[in-house]
């Protein structure tokens, strides 16, 4: 039988606003090699970030502590790229992207649009 292929990219836009989240799901099969994720369509300003949850509910996201502030927009990602970050060997599951604007964004309304693939 042959292997499943892995679930296509799952795009979407939306707004986030001012010290608010958004909650995405991403199913990831057994095997996946990486899960990817970027974020961009932001407008100039906008402190937005994501934040990626395991589906053990653990973060997905490195214990470095630039991650804490790895927004767009805000002290140039602290040492985290703000806009794509592979997962490797990602757990099978789904996972929970969280994307959220700093309380102290400038702008009150934060669109973006967020790409997440497996591979």
């Amino acid at each position: 039988m042959p292997r499943p292929e892995h679930p296509p990219r799952r795009a979407v836009t939306g707004v986030t606003y001012r010290n608010d989240t958004v909650h995405y799901t991403v199913a990831v099969p057994a095997g996946a090699k990486e899960l990817t994720v970027s974020m961009d369509g932001l407008d100039e300003g906008s402190q937005t970030r994501w934040w990626a949850f395991a589906p053990t509910g653990g973060s997905g996201e490195k214990s470095a502590a630039g991650t804490i502030y790895c927004y767009n927009g805000y002290l140039d990602g602290y040492g985290c790229d703000p806009k794509r970050r592979t997962y490797a060997k990602p757990a099978a599951g789904v996972w929970e992207l969280v994307v959220e604007a700093r309380r102290t964004s400038p702008l009150w309304a934060n669109p973006y649009a967020l790409t997440a693939g497996v591979s």
